[in-house]
């Protein structure tokens, strides 16, 4: 489909709302599960666990943080792009990440606010 004008913002604003609709539970899922995961890991090199068990817990704590942060960037690729270009809105470079409410596409540079 193709946007001109206001409907872009309006779509944008749209997916917008969409993504953190459907990605605030992994959202706050991965918040609580890398704290719990170190606290863990910490917790059992303190007590002297063996470190086979060690590594074995780590995995066990880390994979579910993995898996929140996969399903965020799925549901990132998915839904929050930009109506006119049809790419994620995010600042390039090593430093760089996902604009959360841009002014403009850094791509197309298509007004979405």
């Amino acid at each position: 489909m193709i946007y001109r004008g206001s409907d872009i913002v309006a779509e944008f604003q749209r997916r917008r709302a969409l993504t953190w609709q459907k990605s605030k539970r992994w959202v706050l899922f991965t918040a609580f599960a890398f704290p719990i995961a170190i606290l863990v890991v910490v917790g059992a090199s303190i007590a002297k666990v063996d470190r086979d068990l060690l590594v074995l817990i780590g995995i066990a704590f880390m994979l579910p943080a993995g898996v929140g942060i996969v399903a965020i960037n799925m549901l990132l690729s998915r839904y929050y792009l930009c109506p006119a270009c049809e790419r994620i809105p995010y600042t390039g470079g090593n430093a760089g990440g996902v604009l959360i409410d841009p002014e403009t596409c850094p791509h197309c540079r298509v007004a979405l606010k």
